[in-house]
């Protein structure tokens, strides 16, 4: 199976979040996973337009292919702010599938990146890590 981490958009979190996914499959022993896509969004105006555009490319090739699947990951969110609310409503309002854990915004993702690990392995037992840690438990029941 292969996952891909995708969007067209720059600095949405594609490598933090496809590093730290490979890291945790490769932990548990897993070769490649299933023809599914993790579309990373941040909660801002520029992201979610582009990734709108985008989403009708993907759409496109959905229809295609029944094999491929996929799910919108809202990453770098700060919780209690007026755009992460605004970001979560408009993702709501599209027809594609919005994975329920999101990813927030803590240095240990970047830190961990600088050391060349994952945040796993950076700081187990974060908060950045425990997002991870569930995230990864739902993409693993979504693609069951």
């Amino acid at each position: 199976m292969i996952v891909a981490v995708v969007n067209q958009k720059g600095g949405c979190g594609k490598s933090t979040i496809a590093t730290n996914l490979a890291a945790m499959f490769a932990s548990e022993g897993t070769v490649a996973a299933a023809d599914w896509l993790v579309i990373p969004v941040k909660p801002s105006k520029v992201d979610l337009d582009a990734t709108a555009q985008f989403l009708d490319v993907v759409q496109s090739d959905m229809a295609k292919r029944d094999d491929l699947s996929g799910g919108l990951l809202l990453n770098q969110l700060q919780e209690g702010t007026a755009i992460g609310a605004a970001a979560r409503e408009q993702l709501k309002g599209w027809d594609f599938p919005v994975f329920k854990n999101v990813l927030h915004s803590y240095v240990a993702f970047s830190e961990a990146a600088w050391q060349g690990q994952s945040v796993i392995e950076y700081q187990p037992k974060s908060k950045a890590a425990s997002d991870m840690e569930v995230f990864f438990k739902e993409l693993k029941r979504a693609m069951k």
